[in-house]
């Protein structure tokens, strides 16, 4: 199946990987926020975690991973602490940027991080 791009989505993106802010895509299951992520993305290499199951189905540590994208999907189903946890952690790493997918408005444990550091919000 072919993807059909955005502009906007794109544009959003493009911004937020000048500048290296942070992501947050929202929208209902099956509008595509994956497939626009993972087809922007495509020429890079980037680290793709799902948190699908509640808890991160991996926490690599970011300095071994030789990967400065980071792409979080199923954000909104998180309830493990130590998931959460080292979300915010690394987007406080310098060098990273991370793109945050959910199905719903940006959680409240990561509202006070949102808002020091920039995000660009697409929904």
């Amino acid at each position: 199946m072919e993807y059909i791009k955005i502009p906007a989505v794109v544009e959003k993106l493009k911004t937020a990987e000048s500048n290296f802010c942070p992501v947050w895509i929202s929208a209902p299951i099956g509008y595509g926020k994956t497939s626009a992520v993972l087809n922007y993305y495509a020429s890079k290499s980037i680290l793709h975690i799902s948190g699908r199951d509640g808890v991160l189905d991996q926490t690599p540590e970011i300095s071994k991973t030789r990967k400065n994208i980071v792409f979080i999907d199923d954000v909104s189903f998180l309830a493990d602490e130590n998931s959460k946890q080292y979300i915010i952690s690394l987007l406080n790493e310098k060098g990273v940027q991370v793109i945050l997918a959910g199905r719903c408005k940006l959680p409240k444990w990561l509202e006070e991080t949102a808002l020091f550091q920039d995000f660009v919000f697409i929904s």
